[in-house]
């Protein structure tokens, strides 16, 4: 600023001869700059916690979806394995059934094979898992479950001992549950140059059927069929009877 010139924008010589209250109104107004909002207004922090509640919420629902379709996922691998594994060992260990007597009971004549619509009894090899090598007389049952709504798929096994004494008891292994139904069925010969049939039971102490049938119901939750399945008996010979129609089912 120049010296002559006083803080007021007159000449020093003439603000002696302006009044004060004049001077006061041509004072230079120097404009403040305006001051920065500090903080959040309450609607904001309001809609803030809104959107992060909403946001949490979608992120639980979709871990809490991912995570039960991995469990039903790992429910349908684990029946399907369990399906295909009771096929295999039917086919594989019921299908080699062998033509060798077993004694069901003390009052019983031995046999070699029983057939009901819900439970047959051979003779054969087991897994080696489950058995110790040799023959096993073993039990394939349809038994109601403990509320009586359907049924549990259980083989029981216990090695042969002769056919002049019964076998020592058996051990259960339970091979499907929540089945809703099913059956057996034995392919025969009834009488000599007769075509064989399916029938519902096998009576004869002698011979094996041709061949089994076993349906299966699922009543599993999980969309995994059990195929029906039909076993040759690799040692059958049909030579054996059905019963009559109306014979009752019979459970050594």
């Amino acid at each position: 600023m120049r010296a002559d010139v006083s803080v007021h924008g007159f000449p020093r010589a003439a603000e002696a001869s302006i009044p004060a209250h004049t001077a006061r109104q041509c004072r230079l107004v120097i404009p403040r700059a305006p001051r920065g909002r500090s903080g959040f207004t309450l609607l904001e922090v309001l809609f803030a916690l809104a959107l992060m509640a909403i946001t949490m919420v979608a992120v639980w629902g979709a871990l809490h979806t991912g995570a039960r379709l991995v469990r039903g996922a790992d429910t349908t691998i684990q029946r399907s394995d369990r399906v295909r594994a009771v096929q295999q060992f039917l086919r594989e260990y019921l299908g080699g059934a062998q033509p060798q007597p077993y004694l069901s009971g003390p009052d019983k004549s031995a046999r070699m094979f029983d057939g009901a619509p819900r439970q047959l009894t051979w003779v054969g090899p087991m897994p080696a898992q489950l058995g110790d090598g040799g023959l096993f007389v073993q039990t394939l049952r349809l038994l109601p479950d403990e509320d009586a709504r359907g049924y549990t798929l259980q083989l029981s096994y216990a090695p042969l001992t002769s056919d002049t004494k019964p076998p020592a008891p058996a051990t259960p292994e339970l091979l499907l549950d929540d089945v809703a139904d099913g059956e057996f069925e034995y392919l025969v010969v009834t009488r000599s140059g007769e075509s064989a049939r399916w029938r519902d039971n096998w009576r004869s102490t002698a011979g094996l059927p041709l061949a089994i049938r076993i349906a299966i119901k699922p009543g599993w939750k999980e969309r995994i069929a059990f195929p029906e399945m039909l076993i040759p008996v690799r040692a059958g010979n049909g030579q054996g009877y059905g019963g009559e129609p109306d014979q009752p089912e019979i459970f050594q």
